[in-house]
C-alpha cells in the first residue's frame, strides 16, 4: 500500500540518505528519516530515543502495511516542516560551496603540477657557461 510521497536532504555528512515525510495528522510537521539499508529508512528521532521505526521507500514513495506515522516512540514528535526546509537549504548552500571549493582545489592542483612540469623541463635545458 502506498502511503504518500517522500523528499530528499542531504545528511550532515552532505550525501542523499535522509527522506522528509509530510504529516498527514498534523499539517506543517514532518517527520525525518535517515537511510538504513537499500530502501529501508529509520525515523531519527526515535532512533535518539532509542525506538526502530522502519518504512520503506521506492521510488520516493513510502509503501508497505503501516502508516508512516504510527507506531513511533511515545516522546517521538514531528518537526516543524520550516526548521527542516532551513536545514535543507544551509546543506544545499554547504554542498555547493564544498562543490565549488573542490573545483578550484582541482584546477589549482592540476596548475601547479603543470607549470611545475614546465619549470623542471627548462632547468634541465639550460647550460652553465
Amino acid at each position: 500500500m502506498e502511503f504518500g510521497r517522500v523528499t530528499r536532504i542531504r545528511s550532515k555528512y552532505l550525501n542523499d540518505s535522509v527522506v522528509v515525510y509530510q504529516s498527514v495528522k498534523q499539517p506543517g510537521y514532518v517527520y525525518k528519516f535517515s537511510r538504513k539499508k537499500d530502501n529501508e529508512y529509520r525515523c531519527c528521532r526515535c532512533r535518539e530515543l532509542g525506538k526502530q521505526r522502519v518504512i520503506t521507500v521506492v521510488d520516493d514513495v513510502v509503501v508497505g502495511r503501516k502508516d508512516p506515522e504510527s507506531d513511533h516512540h511515545p516522546d517521538c514528535v514531528p518537526l516543524r516542516e520550516e526548521s527542516v526546509t532551513a536545514l535543507s537549504i544551509d546543506r544545499d548552500m554547504r554542498n555547493e560551496v564544498n562543490a565549488c571549493f573542490n573545483d578550484l582545489t582541482f584546477k589549482l592542483c592540476m596548475l601547479d603540477k603543470f607549470c611545475n612540469h614546465r619549470i623542471r623541463q627548462t632547468d634541465y635545458r639550460r647550460t652553465d657557461d
